[in-house]
């Protein structure tokens, strides 16, 4: 299913950003998330 592809892909992405800011959520980090989402879409 295309919507549970997508869903895995999202907790992937989440997973990485919050690797890379060390579980820290900040105004950084959602700008971050936020860029990820606007590239692959």
């Amino acid at each position: 299913d295309t919507s549970d592809e997508q869903g895995e892909r999202l907790h992937q992405d989440m997973a990485k950003i919050e690797r890379r800011y060390q579980g820290f959520w900040d105004d950084g980090m959602m700008s971050d998330y936020c860029w990820t989402l606007m590239r692959k879409t």
